[in-house]
């Protein structure tokens, strides 16, 4: 199980990520490139979706078949490696993941769930509901309210338990959602 790595061989690909209204960009890839990110080494959900630009060829490398490629041969695997490490940090660097935090910076709840993506690496968008002018007209359009998290997946939400007060969670995924319970 895992996310297919596709090598470009004579076509182009967008990579977009879905931002609850449509499609944002992410970048765009040439023949000669590869698709993936860190989510393969660790078995996540992906990130963003790539959609060929023009009609070509590309090489399809199942899961299983990369990481056999990649333990015979240590100068791939590093490749390989640099290459996920750097997009990944791309995304984080670029708040272009798929889990949109809103809450106070003041809020102590906000800091533990930022700080909980953050130690894991996992890209996010934040807004500060005290200092963003449109958050007020976000919280609308998803219909949320302050009195718990409220999860968004790809365009429906459900009410989760009031795990943390005042912050919400409103994730973009591309697959089947996960569940997720507080402690």
């Amino acid at each position: 199980m895992g996310i297919t790595l596709f090598l470009l061989l004579s076509t182009c690909v967008e990579i977009v990520q879905s931002d609850g209204e449509g499609e944002r960009p992410v970048a765009v890839m040439y023949p000669r490139m590869f698709t993936g990110e860190a989510a393969m080494i660790s078995g996540q959900r992906t990130i963003a979706l790539g959609r060929a630009l023009v009609p070509g060829e590309v090489l399809e490398v199942l899961p299983e078949d990369l990481r056999t490629f990649v333990a015979r041969d240590t100068q791939v695997d590093e490749i390989f490696l640099r290459a996920f490490m750097l997009r990944r940090l791309m995304l984080i660097t670029r708040q272009l993941g798929n889990v949109v935090v809103l809450g106070s910076r003041h809020s102590t709840n906000t800091m533990c769930l930022r700080e909980f993506l953050r130690r894991n690496g996992h890209p996010y968008t934040y807004v500060d509901l005290d200092t963003d002018a449109a958050s007020e007209a976000l919280l609308d359009r998803d219909r949320l309210s302050p009195f718990g998290i409220q999860t968004a997946t790809a365009g429906c939400c459900r009410r989760l338990p009031n795990v943390f007060p005042g912050v919400f969670l409103a994730t973009r995924a591309m697959g089947p959602p996960t569940s997720w319970q507080g402690r």
